[in-house]
C-alpha cells in the first residue's frame, strides 16, 4: 500500500510541475499590444502678437505603450492649418492668421502610427496686420553743397510685419523721392539746387501696407555754382589784309573754374566782323570762330586754351576797300559735362579795330 502511494505521488507530481512552468513560461514570452495614446493635457493658447498664436500643451497621461512621435496641432477659425511638430515638443506658434476667433486642436500619434483623441485650446481673438507707425526723430542737416543727409528712428510698430522698406521724399525747388530697406537709418541727397528744403519719411512692411509720414526741420541748401572766368587776354589777327584767305590766328588765354565744384567745362568762341559804327559789312561772311573744347576742372584749376583748340575757323570776303573795321571775338560757355552755368554765358569779348589799306 505505501509502495502504491508514493508512486502515484510521483506520477502525478511531474505533471503538474511541467503544467505550471508551461503556463509561466507562455505569460512571460507574449509582447503587450500597443494602444493609442492618451489625449494631450493643458492646452492654451493665446495671441501673442499681431496676426499670431501660440499653442503650448503637456504630454497624454499614457502613450497607449508606444514612444509618441509626432503631435499634429490644427487651427479652428477663419483659415484651418495643420501644423506638425516631432514628439518632444511642447508649443508651437501660428503666424501671419487672418483676424478672427481661434480655437486649437492638438492630439499625440505614437510609435505605433496611433492617434489619440484631440484636445481643444481656449478661444483667442487675433488682430489683423495693420500699417507701421511713423518713424521717429527725423532730421536733416546740409553737410556740403547741394547735399543734405537725412536721418531717422524705426517706428514704434511695424503694424505686425517685417518693415521692408522707407521711403524719403525732398520737399523745396525740386522733389525727390529716394527708397531705402527697411534695415536703413539715412539717406543723402546730392545735387540740390539751392534753397529751402523739408524732408518726409515713411515706412512699409511686408503687407505692403504704408504708414504715416514724419517731417523734418527745415535746412537751407547752399547751391553749387560754377563760374570760369578767362584770366588771360585773347587776341584776333587776319594776316591777309585783302581777307580771302580763311585764316586765323588768336593768342593762347586760360580759363579758371573759380566756382564750389568739379566742372567739366565745354567751351566755344564766336566772331563777328562789322565797319567801324557796328554795321555789317557788305560782301564780308559773318564768320564763326568754332572752339570747342572741353577740359574737367576741379575749384581753382586752370586751364589754357590755344591755336591748336580751333576746328573751324570761317572767314571769307571779298576785297571790301579800304577802311577800319571792327573785329570781335566772344568766349562762351558752350555747355557739356555737368553744366550748371546756361549754355551761352558770355565769358570774355575781345574787339580790335582792323585796317585795310
Amino acid at each position: 500500500m505505501r509502495m502504491h502511494k508514493t508512486l502515484t505521488m510521483l506520477a502525478v507530481m511531474p505533471i503538474a510541475l511541467v503544467g505550471s512552468f508551461g503556463l509561466l513560461a507562455a505569460g512571460a514570452g507574449a509582447a503587450p499590444v500597443p494602444t493609442a495614446p492618451g489625449a494631450p493635457q493643458g492646452v492654451l493658447a493665446r495671441a501673442t502678437d499681431i496676426a499670431t498664436a501660440r499653442v503650448t500643451w503637456l504630454a497624454p497621461a499614457s502613450n497607449g505603450g508606444a514612444k509618441i512621435t509626432q503631435y499634429d496641432i490644427v487651427s479652428n477659425g477663419p483659415v484651418g492649418i495643420v501644423h506638425t511638430e516631432p514628439g518632444t515638443v511642447r508649443s508651437d506658434t501660428f503666424t501671419g492668421l487672418p483676424p478672427g476667433d481661434y480655437q486649437f486642436s492638438v492630439y499625440a500619434i505614437n510609435a505605433a502610427n496611433l492617434y489619440g483623441p484631440l484636445t481643444n485650446s481656449n478661444l483667442v481673438t487675433v488682430l489683423a496686420v495693420t500699417a507701421p507707425g511713423a518713424p521717429e526723430g527725423v532730421l536733416a542737416r546740409a553737410p556740403a553743397i547741394g547735399t543734405v543727409r537725412v536721418t531717422w528712428l524705426a517706428p514704434d510698430s511695424n503694424g505686425g510685419a517685417k518693415i521692408t522698406e522707407y521711403f524719403i521724399v525732398s520737399n523745396g525747388p525740386v522733389g525727390i523721392v529716394h527708397t531705402e530697406p527697411g534695415t536703413a537709418r539715412s539717406d543723402t541727397f546730392t545735387g540740390l539746387p539751392g534753397g529751402d528744403y523739408q524732408f518726409a519719411v515713411y515706412a512699409a512692411n511686408a503687407s505692403n501696407l504704408y504708414g504715416p509720414l514724419t517731417s523734418s526741420n527745415l535746412v537751407t541748401v547752399r547751391a553749387p555754382t560754377e563760374t570760369l572766368k578767362v584770366t588771360a587776354p585773347v587776341k584776333v589777327s587776319f594776316p591777309d589784309s585783302s581777307y580771302t584767305r580763311n585764316e586765323s590766328a588768336y593768342t593762347p588765354f586760360t580759363v579758371k573754374n573759380t566756382g564750389s565744384t568739379t566742372e567739366t567745362v565745354g567751351l566755344g568762341a564766336l566772331g563777328s566782323f562789322t565797319d567801324s559804327h557796328g554795321n555789317g559789312v557788305s560782301g564780308v561772311w559773318q564768320y564763326g570762330l568754332n572752339l570747342w573744347s572741353t577740359s574737367t576742372l576741379a575749384p581753382g584749376q586752370s586751364a589754357t586754351f590755344g591755336v591748336d583748340n580751333v576746328t573751324n575757323v570761317d572767314i571769307s570776303a571779298q576785297a571790301i576797300g579800304s577802311g577800319t573795321y571792327r573785329s570781335t571775338l566772344t568766349i562762351v560757355d558752350a555747355g557739356g559735362g555737368s553744366d550748371l552755368m546756361a549754355d551761352g554765358t558770355v565769358l570774355a569779348t575781345v574787339t580790335e579795330t582792323v585796317t585795310i589799306k
